[in-house]
């Protein structure tokens, strides 16, 4: 019985420290001014769309409206962020928790400035709201 509970207690240990390095690098990426989202179109064809992000909570965010490239995003299993000459495969997350959606919007501001929001919130109403994404390491 203690040796299964000492094992349980490493087993979990182990999987926290495993769990940290992924986590902790979009971290690395954080002051990182402009990234690449690197997608396949419905045709099979590669297409590099510059973008931005910010890091909350060792969490990486990225985020859209609706635009030519949000779908492709959302369908593309071989998604992709190039980040200082490095591909990180990603798997989109949709950010539901409003309060989160709102941090991350508030972080995009604090991050990039107002001035980019403001020609942006001219264009909503054409473009739609904010979709907010975490990005998970694939």
């Amino acid at each position: 019985m203690r040796i299964a509970f000492t094992a349980l207690l490493l087993s979990a240990a182990l999987g926290v420290v495993a769990a940290d390095p992924a986590r902790a690098a979009w971290a690395d990426y954080k002051d990182e001014q402009e990234i690449f989202a690197v997608l396949h179109n419905e045709k099979g064809e590669v297409r590099e769309v510059k973008i931005w992000i910010v890091v909350l909570d060792d969490h990486g965010f990225i985020r859209t409206r609706n635009t030519s490239w949000r779908a492709d995003l959302e369908r593309d299993p071989k998604a992709a962020l190039k980040i200082k000459d490095k591909e990180i495969a990603i798997r989109p997350v949709p950010v539901k928790d409003p309060e989160l959606y709102k941090r991350v919007n508030e972080a995009y501001t604090a991050k990039y400035g107002v001035f980019p929001h403001i020609f942006l919130s001219i264009m909503r109403p054409f473009l739609g709201p904010w979709n907010v994404y975490r990005v998970e390491a694939r």
